[in-house]
């Protein structure tokens, strides 16, 4: 789902497919492929990929995935797996020419990252261990690259360690075939909208998921007004 917000374009809910072009004379741009069959190409430099708080997710008790945060924190995660009412992000050489470049493969390279916390991008096997190949919580050296054949289109794990807007700029190369030089597209800012648990009801209640055991709500007040809260230890009807 894209809509326009403050003159960008919001995709929230979509198979989203970035190309990886690798080379000078194409434009970066992504395919937004819905559940009717349509495919708009949306050009980067007018989105906003926005994760809906059904990206929150609790870093898992395992040291494999200490680049996410302590054990039990929340993040969002866009993800490998499609999840429904969640952005399925991917990222596709399937418009590249078949051996053009050598091994007939590019990268997709990490350059900068702008935001509130730490962006990774993450693939977890069968075995649910995660190989990662961007973390900008340690220094950007330029060496942190993600590979992509050519013909081919992926999917990752898009970690965000706390809400609010990313500039996570990218960039996409290749070895050709015809001479072995290094073919480099520009450099390509991606913004990311990580938005919080939802606000609820009149009073602004959140609920934020702590840890695994425990849910925090937050609620706006106002000054003179004085409130009361009920507890319940279970929930039902009425």
């Amino acid at each position: 789902v894209a809509f326009e917000e403050d003159g960008w374009e919001i995709v929230a809910h979509a198979h989203e497919e970035g190309d990886d072009h690798g080379h000078d004379d194409e434009d970066d741009h992504m395919h937004d492929d819905d559940d009717h069959g349509h495919d708009d190409e949306l050009h980067l430099d007018e989105i906003v990929l926005r994760a809906v708080p059904e990206a929150l997710t609790v870093v898992p008790d395992s040291a494999a995935f200490a680049f996410l945060g302590a054990p039990g924190s929340v993040v969002s995660v866009l993800p490998q797996d499609e999840v429904e009412g969640v952005l399925f992000l991917g990222i596709a050489a399937d418009e590249l020419e078949i051996g053009m470049f050598e091994n007939d493969s590019v990268v997709l390279r990490l350059l900068d990252v702008e935001g509130p916390g730490a962006f990774s991008l993450y693939q977890v096997d069968a075995f649910g261990a995660p190989t990662v190949f961007f973390d900008s919580s340690d220094d950007i050296s330029g060496s942190e690259v993600y590979p992509v054949a050519v013909g081919s289109h992926a999917h990752a794990n898009w970690g965000f360690s706390v809400p609010g807007v990313y500039r996570v700029t990218v960039e996409a190369s290749g070895v050709l075939v015809d001479g072995g030089a290094t073919s480099a597209s520009e450099p390509v800012v991606l913004v990311f909208d990580i938005l919080p648990s939802e606000a609820v009801d009149g009073l602004g209640l959140r609920a934020t998921l702590v840890d695994a055991s425990t849910i925090g709500l937050t609620f706006d007040t106002t000054a003179g007004v004085s409130y009361r809260i009920q507890v319940r230890d279970t929930f039902s009807d009425g």
